[in-house]
């Protein structure tokens, strides 16, 4: 909750004003403001202002607000909704009332990978109008042209190479997706500011990685930057590790290829994912057992041998049981 009061007295001029505000939140992180003021002057004015503001959704609010001002009375609500950073729809609805009249307003936001455009509409007595904004630009970059949306500041291209549709962070905030040939053109980018390009890896099938994780680079005023990632594949792996009991593998536990680096470690059910497994492969099992209460070293070995074409495409999705032998 807060409370002000103020009070001017201007002395020579013959000028006197006082100010009452009051706010308070409501129920979270709704909202609400009343405001009293009296001016004496050559003639004195009242006026008051009142506003109620409720969030809801991520981007979504709706804001009520009245006002009067000696013989001048408004009254506005509003409903907006902003458009996502990474591209999507959002709109604006008002309505406003006046000593004048009355107004319905009406707004349709959408923001694409390459074109911003806004759709406004406004009824009132006198009639109807309407204004269709379209924005975006053509920016030269890496020994090409590239469509994108409108460049005020720096920009950056972004070129991943056969990885289409996936999302594009900048500070980690997410602005876009890559197109059908894997180029996003990022915009805008404060100039000769430092930012942090990287691709979204959630949404990558297991086999699939990106390098480099992250590029920092800076664009001058209306000039570009490149920033380029590589996907690799790699022939991802489950494994379902099981001792000759039928008892799984203790969650924990390493397991690590013959003469490789790659190490996988065991989760719940004896279950262990290896990243880039090359078969065949003799693979080594370290963990520990309890033997009166004291924890023992143990190991234990298995072989993968070499799979077909057809099983090395859902090595990766299903599980492959394996004995794991006591050495």
């Amino acid at each position: 909750m807060t409370f002000n009061a103020t009070f001017l007295d201007s002395g020579t001029q013959a000028t006197r004003v006082r100010t009452l505000s009051y706010s308070v939140p409501i129920a979270g992180q709704s909202a609400l403001v009343l405001s009293a003021s009296r001016l004496r002057a050559a003639e004195t004015t009242s006026s008051f202002f009142a506003l109620l503001s409720i969030p809801f959704g991520e981007r979504a609010s709706a804001t009520a607000n009245m006002s009067r001002s000696g013989a001048s009375e408004a009254a506005i609500a509003t409903v907006p909704s902003s458009v996502p950073h990474a591209g999507g729809f959002g709109y604006r609805l008002a309505a406003n009332r006046f000593n004048t009249g009355e107004r319905l307003d009406a707004g349709l936001l959408a923001r694409f990978s390459a074109l911003e455009g806004t759709l406004d509409a406004s009824a009132e007595r006198a009639g109807t109008r309407l204004r269709a904004d379209l924005r975006g630009a053509l920016a030269y970059a890496d020994g090409g042209w590239h469509p994108s949306r409108q460049i005020l500041d720096g920009f950056a291209l972004v070129r991943v190479p056969g990885l289409a549709d996936s999302p594009v962070l900048v500070n980690g905030v997410p602005v876009g997706r890559t197109g059908p040939d894997g180029d996003f053109v990022v915009t805008p980018l404060f100039a000769y500011s430092g930012s942090r390009i990287s691709i979204g890896t959630d949404e990558l099938p297991l086999e699939l990685s990106v390098e480099p994780t992250e590029q920092r680079l800076a664009a001058g005023p209306r000039a570009g930057a490149v920033a380029r990632f590589r996907v690799l594949r790699e022939e991802g792996m489950l494994l379902v590790v099981r001792l000759p009991d039928g008892s799984p593998l203790a969650a924990g536990a390493s397991i690590r290829p013959e003469g490789g680096d790659e190490e996988a470690l065991v989760g719940y059910d004896g279950k262990a994912f290896f990243r880039a497994l090359r078969l065949p492969a003799r693979l080594v099992a370290e963990y520990y057992e309890m033997d009166k209460a004291k924890p023992l070293p143990r190991r234990c070995a298995f072989e993968l041998g070499a799979l077909a074409p057809e099983e090395r495409a859902q090595a990766a999705l299903r599980a492959r049981t394996v004995t794991c032998v006591p050495q």
